[in-house]
């Protein structure tokens, strides 16, 4: 049976391009994510405003505005998208289908286990910077990888340009910055606050400010992410977690200095494991 604007999206629902959906992957507060196939057979990711929702001419929106985003980009570690589709009268998102599982099983592990991760997010973020966008939205969950063990930065519904219009709801309090809190508009400095915070939940297995910081809260500097490690091999850990304090501490200036210190510790950490 074709699904139409009254049928709910369940397993085994076939959409009127050929497309079938087999299960339900995730739910975000305006979006759902099912794996599908496509009719030649190729298995994809297909998010979809929530069923649940009073109205859902916002969340279409989103799905629309980050359609338009990932058409713009091209990285290796950026999400893939394939195409835009109707769903219940409304856009479905299709891209590629990442079965790896997320970053947050990582959090708190020996950096071995995720300096490659983090320097591959590190070069997402960098370049969708150089492309004038700020992602708005980095977190450990939006960090997924392929069976394959390859890296993408997926959902960019938050997405915007460097002090341009901001889209509204969203965001994830723990991640972000006192300025963009006020209402400041996005900036560079917000992704790189927001890697930061996952750097330090890498490190230390928690949260800096914690899962809903109050902005008193932010305009104090957390405590020192240090991990002595037991192989001895901690110069590059303690490089990054000094990094880290740097970018969270308040009056600080380090998230304007970009992805690149990022960058340059995660390199030589990689060289030290191998």
């Amino acid at each position: 049976m074709f699904v139409s604007y009254e049928t709910a999206v369940t397993p085994g629902t076939t959409l009127s391009n050929g497309v079938q959906i087999d299960a339900l992957l995730g739910r975000g507060g305006m979006s759902e994510v099912w794996r599908a196939a496509t009719i030649a057979g190729v298995i994809v990711a297909l998010k979809i405003p929530r069923a649940d929702l009073g109205t859902r001419s916002a969340a279409s929106q989103l799905i629309r505005r980050e359609f338009g985003v990932l058409e713009s980009l091209c990285h290796a570690h950026v999400l893939k998208p394939l195409g835009l589709i109707t769903v219940q009268e409304m856009p479905g998102l299709i891209t590629e289908y990442l079965d790896g599982g997320d970053l947050v099983p990582l959090l708190g592990a020996h950096p071995r286990h995720w300096a490659r991760a983090a320097r591959d997010v590190a070069l997402a973020l960098a370049y969708v910077h150089e492309c004038g966008t700020v992602h708005r939205d980095v977190k450990a969950r939006n960090v997924l990888f392929s069976h394959t063990g390859e890296v993408r930065l997926v959902d960019f519904a938050l997405a915007a340009d460097t002090g341009g219009k901001t889209p509204r709801g969203g965001g994830t309090l723990a991640y972000e910055r006192l300025a963009r809190r006020q209402g400041a508009p996005p900036e560079l400095a917000d992704d790189v606050h927001a890697f930061a915070v996952l750097i330090y939940e890498l490190l230390a297995g928690r949260l800096p400010f914690g899962a809903n910081p109050t902005q008193a809260v932010l305009q104090t500097a957390p405590s020192p992410p240090v991990v002595t490690m037991a192989d001895g091999s901690d110069g590059g850990v303690r490089a990054l977690a000094e990094l880290v304090q740097a970018t969270l501490s308040p009056g600080q200036k380090s998230a304007a200095e970009g992805m690149r210190p990022f960058l340059n510790v995660l390199e030589s950490m990689l060289l030290e494991y191998e």
